[in-house]
């Protein structure tokens, strides 16, 4: 069930109408968003792990050969002159996973000039990669505080921004993500989403929701297409 409605008839039924122990109301529908939005934030995390994310994208780097350089992930153009710790993260995974490349250039003076967008996203990767890694973590700490706060008294009043704020961010870089992986494919995704227009958590879930897939459809496109590169 995807809302309170459905959850009630669910569960009373499974324990037999005559008892109805659940009586819907406002508490319920926030808690059923709520558990929808983190179990998106729970694959979202896992998705974008430096042990999922990075090495797909290597992948994509090693296909786009030397149209790119090891050197644009060099430690100096992230642990010193960008020293965001996501960023690091990620160009470090990938320099550890490009190793002894002999597709991608040694460095940037044997790199054969591109426009390709494919190269474009493939070479600023860190650059999304870590923000949105760091972005979703921080949610899924708000948000496991948060199913704390979910009384299940429908005399509480609680007020959902700090739920929105976590969901919202997820979904942005979520989405972003999502665009960088088909992007180094070639292709582009359709990511349109209009926050704004969000103005609760039982509007977010579903956008989350389907977001979510859409980065996972799009992380082993391109982890397959990486993998017929390499066999």
């Amino acid at each position: 069930p995807s809302n309170a409605d459905g959850f009630t008839t669910s569960v009373n039924e499974l324990v037999g109408g005559e008892l109805a122990i659940l009586e819907n109301g406002p508490y319920l529908e926030r808690l059923i968003s709520i558990a929808r939005i983190s179990l998106c934030l729970n694959k979202a995390r896992t998705l974008s792990s430096k042990s999922i994310s990075d090495p797909i994208a290597s992948l994509s780097i090693e296909r786009l050969g030397s149209a790119l350089s090891i050197d644009s992930f060099s430690s100096t153009n992230y642990d010193e002159l960008r020293p965001h710790r996501g960023c690091i993260e990620s160009a470090s995974v990938i320099r550890a996973c490009l190793q002894g490349s002999t597709n991608v250039a040694a460095n940037e003076k044997n790199v054969t000039p591109s426009s390709n967008d494919s190269c474009k996203y493939a070479k600023l990767t860190p650059q999304y990669h870590g923000p949105a890694r760091e972005s979703i973590a921080g949610a899924c700490k708000t948000m496991e505080l948060e199913m704390n706060c979910s009384e299940m008294n429908s005399s509480a009043s609680l007020d959902d921004t700090v739920a929105m704020l976590a969901a919202k961010s997820v979904l942005e870089s979520v989405l972003t993500l999502a665009t960088g992986s088909s992007m180094r494919c070639g292709s582009k995704t359709d990511t349109t989403q209009a926050l704004s227009a969000m103005c609760n958590l039982a509007e977010v879930a579903p956008s989350l929701e389907t977001a979510v897939v859409t980065l996972q459809n799009s992380l082993e496109s391109e982890a397959k297409m990486g993998c017929v590169f390499v066999a």
